[in-house]
């Protein structure tokens, strides 16, 4: 059974939700060390939005070089397992509700997660709406 498919039962069998582009990705030539660190990490980017510079840091934990860092992205994207503009409007939206961090705290943090200026703009401008931010600073003060 190839790779994507065995990964993808194992999934689902878990409870994990599985990406819509599953079915049309091809199947990608992983070494067997390449395999196990995807599986690994296909299971954590499934339990919530991560972002690509946190994954690289994984991958290179478990000891791998750059070309096969670059091909367990690749794969996770490909999977939409992997997606930095949907986690950083999730982890604005986040941070904005649970912990009132205001624009330039959330911006900042987003910047040391080495995610791109303009998918830090979008996030900022889709979830944090005007009278949000407003209702927030009257609940603090």
């Amino acid at each position: 059974m190839p790779f994507c498919l065995g990964l993808a039962t194992s999934l689902l069998e878990k409870g994990y939700f599985l990406p819509q582009s599953f079915e049309r990705v091809k199947v990608m030539e992983l070494n067997p060390l390449e395999r196990k660190v995807a599986d690994l990490l296909s299971r954590w980017c499934a339990q919530q939005d991560r972002c690509i510079s946190k994954a690289r840091e994984k991958c290179k934990q478990r000891g791998l070089n750059n070309s096969q860092i670059d091909n367990v992205v690749d794969w996770l994207l490909e999977l939409d397992f992997l997606d930095d503009e949907r986690f950083a409007q999730s982890y604005a939206r986040g941070k904005f509700r649970q912990k009132r961090w205001g624009e330039i705290k959330i911006r900042h943090h987003l910047r040391v997660l080495k995610i791109e200026g303009y998918l830090i703009d979008r996030a900022i401008q889709k979830e944090l709406k005007r009278p949000d931010v407003l209702q927030s600073l009257e609940d603090l003060i």
